[in-house]
């Protein structure tokens, strides 16, 4: 199953909490204080209210269909994305959240030492990545562009 990658394009960092402490049973990365609960829905238009309520069930999953948030800086992207991500984990989905700059390392650091295939393995157990903070990143600059096409191999396998 090829993981399916909500993106952020910008952030405040809060890192690391454990979504077992808001009874799912996978650790995600999640930030703890984002939630739909959380979120003030009146920034929203109805239109796009109704498309994050189309969301929250996952169905998109199935397809590995991408959604990218994109906005100005402090408009909620993240915390959008994250709460989306804590409906997923509720609705038995694993969900990993990471800034996009950490996967980069991670996927360079797998790269550089040649176990870039198991580093994708492990992301492939996850039905959903969340990269946060996405437009930081340039990928050609980082060899993204060859990690990606690894990818694909190891996808085709």
């Amino acid at each position: 199953m090829r993981p399916t990658y909500l993106s952020s394009p910008s952030t405040k960092k809060s890192y690391g909490h454990n979504d077992a402490q808001r009874g799912g049973s996978r650790t995600s990365g999640l930030p703890g204080e984002k939630t739909f609960r959380t979120f003030q829905w009146s920034r929203l238009s109805p239109q796009l209210q109704l498309h994050l309520e189309r969301l929250k069930p996952g169905s998109f999953l199935e397809g590995a269909t991408n959604v990218i948030a994109l906005g100005k800086p402090g408009v909620g992207k993240s915390h959008l994305a994250a709460a989306l991500g804590y409906e997923l984990i509720l609705a038995g989905h694993p969900v990993l959240w990471m800034p996009t700059s950490n996967l980069v390392q991670r996927l360079l650091a797998a790269k550089r030492d040649l176990r870039l295939p198991q580093e994708l393995t492990k992301l492939d157990k996850f039905a959903c990545v969340i990269l946060d903070d996405i437009g930081s990143v340039q990928v050609r600059r980082f060899g993204i562009d060859e990690i990606a096409r690894e990818g694909q191999e190891v996808e085709s396998k």
